[in-house]
């Protein structure tokens, strides 16, 4: 049996130790894994490595905190059967839009195959497959664009001037919408009072996360990339991206409740243009918002710990 090394990550200089992960990790051959020892979350790492080779690397805590981290470090064995969903999401742009068709989650739990994704939907891997190939450029998401190699500040001026501004700018009409059609149908369709409350509840969070997003990390970021010495918001673009990884999440659930509470946005033989708009607005909205999340967890935010990262050394 082969013996795993492990490496000691206190007893490395400050000054060499991440390159030093960075460069044991990338000796390794595909299956090959190691141990880090150190007395804090490693996870930067992570996702420096993430941004840089695409998700080829598998991390699992044997031991969390608090006082000390291990965590065994593999490199996968890159076969298409263990491409991941949040890999192709990222390659390549146009794709997202197609596990967004079939309700496969690329964002937040995109760190499955695409065999995975498909039995999750009940379709096989070869219908997934011929759709993902079938992608052309008739997008609206800018399908050609390169994000995995765009700065942090073109990332984020992306992100704000398409995604936040068609939040914003929504807003205001899916508000409109489901209140009218809950006062006309709540009587015949209980759920749509559910559905009202639950909507203008998660429009509210999602526009006070967007403030925090603009106003907190954002910046925080952008003064990284422009004076990386800056030691005067070290740690804030570490904790800022934990809470919007979380709120993400909490987002994607949020979509997923509302889908079951209407049967996946079927209409019912009494609804009306208003209630036919609403649901097609929502499933938009919804669209939009998976691919502004996947820029911003699967792209942008690996990058900006990196700059973070780089801080400490």
């Amino acid at each position: 049996m082969n013996t795993i090394t492990t490496l000691e990550a206190l007893a490395i200089s400050p000054a060499i130790r991440h390159q030093t992960l960075i460069q044991t990790f990338e000796a390794l051959l595909p299956g090959e894994s190691f141990i880090i020892h150190n007395d804090h979350d490693p996870r930067p790492l992570y996702y420096e490595l993430l941004s840089k080779k695409g998700n080829i690397l598998t991390f699992e805590y044997l031991q969390n905190g608090p006082d000390l981290w291990r965590v065994l470090v593999k490199k996968r064995i890159q076969s298409p059967d263990q491409i991941t969903v949040a890999d192709i999401a990222a390659a390549d742009y146009r794709k997202a839009e197609v596990f967004g068709k079939y309700g496969i989650d690329f964002c937040c739990g995109g760190n499955i195959t695409l065999k995975e994704a498909a039995a999750q939907v009940n379709i096989t891997e070869e219908t997934l497959i011929t759709a993902l190939e079938a992608v052309t450029q008739n997008t609206r998401f800018q399908p050609a664009k390169n994000f995995i190699d765009q700065t942090v500040d073109k990332l984020i001026d992306y992100i704000v001037s398409t995604h936040h501004r068609y939040v914003k700018e929504n807003i205001p009409v899916i508000e409109q919408l489901v209140t009218k059609v809950a006062k006309v149908h709540g009587d015949e369709q209980p759920g749509l009072q559910e559905l009202e409350a639950g909507t203008l509840a998660f429009l509210k969070d999602l526009q006070l996360h967007l403030h925090k997003e603009e106003h907190i990390l954002f910046p925080a970021i952008l003064q990284l990339e422009k004076d990386p010495h800056d030691t005067s918001r070290r740690g804030l673009v570490l904790s800022a991206v934990k809470v919007m990884r979380a709120e993400h999440e909490s987002s994607g659930e949020e979509l997923h409740a509302f889908r079951l509470l209407t049967n996946n946005y079927t209409l019912p033989e009494s609804a009306c243009n208003t209630y036919a708009f609403l649901f097609d607005k929502m499933k938009e909205f919804e669209a939009d918002l998976l691919i502004h999340i996947h820029l911003e967890n699967n792209i942008l935010f690996p990058k900006a710990v990196q700059l973070e990262q780089q801080l400490s050394q």
